[in-house]
């Protein structure tokens, strides 16, 4: 049995985390599927982002009970922070990476295309930048030393999240 295998088993049976763009507004929905192992129901995170990008509003649904909650953003952390809480949400489920799919693995894109948040060049460097970051944040390392207060404000906000466990 191959990784292709196991993924497609994963999918054909619906134990993938499906996230789908939404329609006329900026953001992403997301279904977390149950975890029967872990004693965990399945769970829908809906993400709107205001139209200047500076707050992201969550919607968690779980019981049928929802909660919501704002976090305000700055404009170059915005999808990061986003695809942030996807992951460590999914990891606390023990769903790899590979099973985290763009409307069921049929849109070839990436959440930050999907979620409509359109960047100026200054916005895309710090986001990159952010972006390395994080990934020395998933390597259990925390980046020192950030000298530019702006970009510091923005890993602030992005460690704040990981220690958390999402948004």
């Amino acid at each position: 049995m191959t990784i292709n295998d196991l993924k497609k088993f994963h999918i054909d049976n619906n134990y993938y985390v499906n996230i789908k763009p939404l329609d006329k507004m900026l953001g992403c929905y997301v279904f977390f599927p149950e975890n029967v192992l872990q004693n965990k129901k399945s769970v829908t995170r809906t993400y709107i982002i205001s139209k200047d990008y500076q707050e992201i509003e969550v919607f968690h649904t779980e019981n049928d009970k929802t909660t919501s909650k704002t976090t305000i953003t700055k404009r170059f952390n915005t999808r990061l922070l986003i695809l942030e809480d996807i992951l460590l949400r999914s990891i606390s489920r023990n769903i790899s990476k590979d099973l985290v799919l763009i409307d069921g693995g049929k849109i070839q894109s990436n959440i930050f295309e999907i979620v409509g948040v359109k960047l100026s060049q200054e916005d895309l460097k710090l986001e990159k930048e952010l972006c390395e970051f994080f990934l020395v944040l998933l390597d259990g390392k925390a980046v020192e030393n950030i000298e530019d207060p702006v970009l510091l404000n923005g890993y602030e906000q992005v460690l704040e999240c990981f220690e958390k466990g999402g948004l």
